[in-house]
């Protein structure tokens, strides 16, 4: 795999240039997934936050004047009646505002992720401009889209369990599972993991050594308070499309031997 070929098949189809329509469409295209993905996160944790949040301030109150009634008995402060206060105090809310995040990026995160890969796959497979409406289009088939999207999630966080590794190397292998669901909308979730993890079969480190490449991009983007790192995730969307279309010659023509 020529890491350096596909990396500049995504700058061509961008337009060679960070202000050509492409790469400016395609940044919109993203900065509409992370707007509304970061916007919902946030408004349901907020409403976590503050429901939690006041059910934790009363039993802490409440707690405090029992502390009061202890204190007028014994001197020594309990270190159990602490803890015991902080742990009802605290963890409820956190727990709700992390449920409420996961909740998000259940409901919204596999049909946004779908619509990114469409949106890309098609620039790649010779669309001549990015299609910034194509992120929309994971909700057409929003619960296949939500389903894979969960199952995925939930067979890496079964392999983490084992150790972190095999945790790493099972999302690596399932990575292509949305690009494949663009090509094959009929596919359920399970064939969708299968034919990725078909795909990645010996590609997966040149994947990751892909992905890693972009670092440096990150850091000069970071240089410029962060705004730069935008126009990168277009770059990086683009080169996983190149990717996968490359991948999929490049099995088809194995295969064909």
């Amino acid at each position: 795999m020529n890491r350096a070929l596909l990396k500049a098949n995504a700058r061509r189809q961008l337009g060679g240039d960070i202000f050509k329509a492409n790469w400016l469409s395609g940044l919109v295209a993203v900065l509409i997934v992370l707007v509304i993905t970061r916007t919902a996160a946030s408004i349901l944790s907020g409403i976590v936050a503050v429901g939690f949040g006041t059910g934790s301030m009363f039993r802490m109150f409440s707690d405090t004047a029992n502390w009061g009634n202890i204190a007028m008995n014994d001197q020594n402060m309990p270190l159990e009646a602490i803890v015991t206060m902080v742990v009802k105090t605290f963890l409820p809310l956190y727990a709700g505002i992390l449920g409420s995040a996961f909740l998000v990026d259940i409901l919204i995160s596999g049909p946004f992720t779908y619509g990114l890969g469409k949106t890309f796959l098609d620039l790649v497979m010779g669309g001549e401009t990015v299609k910034i409406e194509s992120v929309f289009s994971g909700f057409r088939k929003y619960g296949e889209n939500v389903l894979l999207w969960f199952m995925r999630s939930l067979f890496v966080f079964l392999w983490s369990l084992l150790f972190i590794i095999p945790g790493i190397v099972k999302s690596l292998a399932y990575a292509m599972s949305y690009y494949v669901k663009v090509e094959h909308p009929d596919y359920s979730w399970r064939q969708c993991m299968k034919e990725s993890e078909r795909l990645m079969k010996g590609y997966k480190f040149a994947y990751f050594v892909l992905n890693l490449s972009f670092i440096g991009w990150y850091i000069v983007g970071m240089l410029t308070f962060g705004i730069g790192m935008l126009w990168v995730l277009p770059y990086q969307e683009c080169t996983d499309a190149n990717f996968y279309a490359w991948l999929t010659a490049q099995k088809s023509a194995t295969e064909a031997v």
